[in-house]
This record gives structure tokens, sequence and C-alpha cells, in this order.
């Protein structure tokens, strides 16, 4: 059995940060069923309505040969004018209810096969239309439990009510924390070309590397003009590597490669072998973020098992025994310890599943990422390298997430002013714990 959790990429919609992930992977699953007409907000498609079953011919609504009057003759001898005619009566009609088909005049009988031929027809029809909202209504109950199971609960209560359609619902998600398409256009076209800047040093090609094919990526997903042809991208790529890897981009250039058969990612993948033996990672990493940072620069997630949060760190701060031997006040230093970590990291409004920061990447608010805002990491936090050198590379190029950080200015300002009233708080306990008695 595997160590390693797998990983969920399902993402959760809790606010219009998550929108558009979350509209993909519900388009995705509808398509997979093949029901995307049914949940597509701009359509008009309705579910089967559930089939009626078909009533068979009852032999009783048909003729009956007992319904006919029966004639009898009977002969009188009634003497008129000398001549004996026979008299003629009716005898009185008996109603009797036909149960079998040989029991139905002629013309029932023919009304009764028509009509029997017509029922096998519609029943026919109705087995093939029963089987096919069968298998729509299961389809349509597994998007129920998706939906259900990836909105939070406060949009499920303010936009999943009963008695809606699923189309309904996601219209009034969109409504609700929609972004516009046109909006979120925009910004994948502004990060796709601030990710096209070329490196200034070869050492930061794997973050650079990381950030242009989430870029690109996003801009593909979004059909954005630059990205439509493929040629035009490879161009580009080769114009923003050309300064680290002129011999590269010359030999990719030559006519030892088939043009015509490359793509984005085939690209990708020979400059990525390309650098990690022309300019290699130095050293190994033996940091429990070793194990993580491969699966974080394969899939832009980390891996629960290795990869922690900057944020969740704080949970996991090494007892206050192990900063030093204090002899018996170690019990209450640590108490005091424990008080000091409550106050200084509060239980923090974590991201849910499929919120990233906009900094490393990982699952917490940008507020609480100790790369982006290293002055608020505590002094036995040890940052993974590579994350770094990303987030390192994306507070210089990437304007909006420079917006962002300006915006929490303030709580920088506080963080600082805080980490200076401790140091400064440091040598006043020192020099109260100084004797009198030795001074002279």
């Amino acid at each position: 059995m595997s160590n390693h959790a797998t990983r969920d990429a399902t993402v959760i919609l809790t606010d219009s940060n998550n929108w558009t992930a979350w509209y993909r992977q519900l388009k995705i699953k509808c398509e997979s069923l093949k029901i995307w007409a049914l949940a597509d907000p701009e359509g008009s498609q309705e579910p089967q309505p559930k089939p009626t079953l078909p009533l068979p011919p009852v032999l009783s609504n048909y003729e009956s040969i007992a319904t006919l009057p029966s004639i009898t003759s009977t002969a009188s001898s009634s003497r008129t004018r000398g001549n004996t005619q026979p008299s003629r009566r009716d005898e009185p009609i008996v109603v009797d209810i036909p149960t079998r088909v040989s029991d139905l005049t002629t013309s029932g009988r023919e009304e009764y096969r028509e009509d029997r031929e017509d029922y096998k027809m519609r029943m026919e029809a109705y087995r093939f239309l029963e089987k096919e909202y069968k298998e729509e209504q299961a389809k349509y109950e597994k998007l129920l439990v998706h939906i259900l199971g990836t909105v939070s609960p406060h949009l499920q209560l303010s936009c999943c009510h009963t008695g809606n359609s699923v189309r309904e619902w996601i219209k009034s998600l969109q409504e609700t924390v929609g972004v516009d398409p046109e909006e979120e256009r925009i910004r994948a076209r502004e990060r796709y070309l601030g990710a096209l800047r070329p490196m200034r040093t070869p050492n930061n090609w794997e973050p650079w590397l990381m950030e242009y094919d989430q870029a690109a990526t996003r801009a593909e997903a979004l059909e954005v003009s630059e990205v439509r042809n493929t040629k035009d991208v490879i161009r580009d790529f080769l114009d923003a590597v050309t300064k680290v890897a002129p011999n590269w981009v010359a030999t990719f250039s030559g006519p030892g490669y088939d043009k015509a058969a490359m793509d984005r990612k085939k690209v990708m993948k020979l400059f990525r072998e390309h650098m990690s033996q022309s300019n290699p990672t130095k050293g190994k990493q033996k940091s429990a973020f070793a194990a993580g940072e491969a699966s974080f620069l394969a899939g832009g997630e980390s891996d629960q098992d290795t990869l922690r949060d900057a944020s969740d760190v704080s949970q996991r701060a090494p007892p206050a025994q192990s900063q030093g031997n204090l002899g018996k006040p170690g019990k209450k230093r640590k108490r005091d310890g424990q008080e000091t970590k409550s106050k200084q990291f509060p239980k923090r409004n974590t991201a849910a599943a499929g919120d990233e920061c906009p900094a490393c990447g990982q699952r917490h608010n940008l507020s609480d990422c100790y790369y982006a805002f290293p002055e608020k990491a505590p002094d036995w936090f040890k940052p993974n390298r590579t994350i770094a050198r990303l987030v390192e590379h994306r507070t210089k190029f990437d304007n909006e997430l420079q917006g962002a950080m300006n915006s929490l200015i303030p709580t920088r300002r506080e963080a600082r002013l805080t980490s200076s009233s401790r140091s400064s708080s440091t040598p006043q306990m020192k020099m109260s714990q100084t004797p009198d008695a030795q001074v002279g």
C-alpha cells in the first residue's frame, strides 16, 4: 500500500476565485456523461419526460356475437282466407361479455387485431423510451451528486433550491460567484505575455518554465489569440529562452527536428531535458519538501504527505524545550510557549480544496504565505528553494500579484512592528536577570 495519499484535484466552489476551474471541471463531467445539453446555462434542452405505459386493447370494448338479435320461426295454423302463413317473433337480446376472440363478430375481430398490432408497436416504443429515460436519469443523478459534493454549503443554501433543475442551479451560481469570461481571457493573456519575458540567468530556468507552462495552459483553455497558432507559440518560446540556451535554440532551429510534428509540450520537454543536463539543480533536497516538490512541479499542487502548507507549518512548531536546556522552569516556559504560539498563530482561514495562493500555489491565503511575506515566518521555518524561486519570479513579473501584495502592506508593517517588539524585548529580559550584586 502506498504511503502517499492520493491527490484529489476536485475543485470546491467557494467564491469567485475558483469559479473558472470549477465550471471547467463541471463541463468536463457533463461531457463525459453526454448530458452537457441539459446543464448548459445557455441551452434550452430539458430532461426527457417519463414515458407513459400503453394499455392493451380490452375484448369487452368490441362487438360480441351475443349482442346480435336471434330470429326464430314458429308454424301457426291460423287460417285466414284459406292460407297458412308462418308467424315471426324476436327473441329477447342477451348481452354476454366476450372473453375470447372467438366471441367477437367478424368486424369486432378485425378491429381487435388492428388494435393489437398497434399496441405491440407502442409497447416496443415504450420499452425504448423507458431505457433511454432510466439511463438519462442515472447520469442526471451523478451530476447532482457532483454539484452537491463540490459546492460549499453556503452557496448550496443560496443557489441550489429544491425543485429547480440543474441548469437553474448553475445559472444561480453563475450570477452569484461567476466571473466574466472576457475578463478572465484578458487576465490569461496578460499572464501569458508576462511569462514570455526572457530569463535573466539560467539558474531560474525551472520556476520560469513552470510559470510559462501554467500561463500557456490557462491561455489555451480560454482560447487566447496568441496561443492559437502552434508555430507562433514555438517561435515566442524560442525567443524567450535564446538568451540562456543559445546553442539549444540553434540546434532546434536546424534540420535535426521535424517541425511539423512539434507542439508546445514537446518543445518544453526538449528544453527541460537540455537544461537539466546543462544547468542541473545543485545538491539534493533532504528536507520534507523534497518528495512533494516533484509533485508540485508536475501538477501545480503538493502531496499531502510530503509538501506542507507554509501556513500549516506553524501548527508543527518545535517544542519549547528544544530551544535549549533551561532546567526546571522548562515546564513553565513550555506552557508559556504554547500560549504564545496560540496567540502568534491563531486559527487561520485556510482555503478549501482547489483554492491556491497566487504566490506559491499552495492552499492558504496570500496574507498567510511565508514565501510572499518572509517577515511573518518563524525562525524554524525552512523554505523550499524551488518554491521560493517561483515566488520571487512571480512577484517581479506578475502585476496582479504585486497589486494584491501591495494591498496587504499594512499587514506587513504590523508584522515588522511585531517582530521588532520581540527583538527589543529579548535584551530587556537578559538585563533583568543580571544580579545587581555582581556590579563593581
